[in-house]
C-alpha cells in the first residue's frame, strides 16, 4: 500500500495541493516546490489541470519563470493567489475575474501586466502585494472594492 503524501507547505495552503503529485525526492507538491529550477513541465501540467477543473486555489504557489501567463483567461469563480510567488513576468492582460479575487501578500519579481483585466466581484485584494518591477493596470476595471493597503 502506497504511503499517502502530504505536502510540506504550511498547513493553511494545503487545500491548493489537492490531487497534485509531489516532486521526486522532494517534500513538496509541484505547486509549492521552492526549487523553481525544477521541471516547469510538471508545474504547467498541474496548473492546467487545476484550471481545467476550475480549481483556482493557488495559495502559496511558486510559479517558475515562464509559467505565469493567464492572458484572456476567464476565472469564473473565486480565485486565490494569496502568498503566491511569481518568478519572472506575470501576465493577466485582459483576464476576467468574476469571483472574489485574492492576491494578498503575493510577490511579483518581474514585469506584471493587468492591462484591461476585469474584476467583477465585490472585492479584490492586493493587500501587501509586492511588485519588484513595472506593474500595469491600464484600462483595468474594478466593479467594487479593491484593497491595495500596504
Amino acid at each position: 500500500m502506497a504511503e499517502e503524501f502530504t505536502c510540506a507547505v504550511d498547513e493553511i495552503y494545503r487545500s491548493a495541493c489537492k490531487d497534485l503529485p509531489k516532486y521526486s525526492g522532494s517534500r513538496y507538491c509541484v505547486l509549492h516546490e521552492p526549487d523553481v529550477e525544477k521541471n516547469k513541465e510538471a508545474f504547467e501540467e498541474a496548473k492546467k489541470g487545476k484550471l481545467d477543473r476550475k480549481d483556482y486555489d493557488f495559495r502559496g504557489a511558486i510559479f517558475p519563470e515562464g509559467t505565469s501567463n493567464f492572458e484572456s483567461y476567464e476565472f469564473d469563480a473565486n480565485v486565490s493567489f494569496a502568498d503566491a510567488t511569481f518568478s519572472g513576468e506575470a501576465v493577466f492582460r485582459e483576464a476576467e475575474f468574476s469571483g472574489e479575487t485574492d492576491f494578498l501578500v503575493a510577490q511579483f519579481s518581474g514585469e506584471t501586466n493587468f492591462y484591461r483585466a476585469q474584476f467583477s466581484s465585490e472585492r479584490t485584494i492586493f493587500q501587501e502585494a509586492t511588485f519588484v518591477k513595472e506593474v500595469h493596470f491600464s484600462e483595468a476595471t474594478f466593479r467594487e472594492k479593491v484593497d491595495f493597503l500596504g
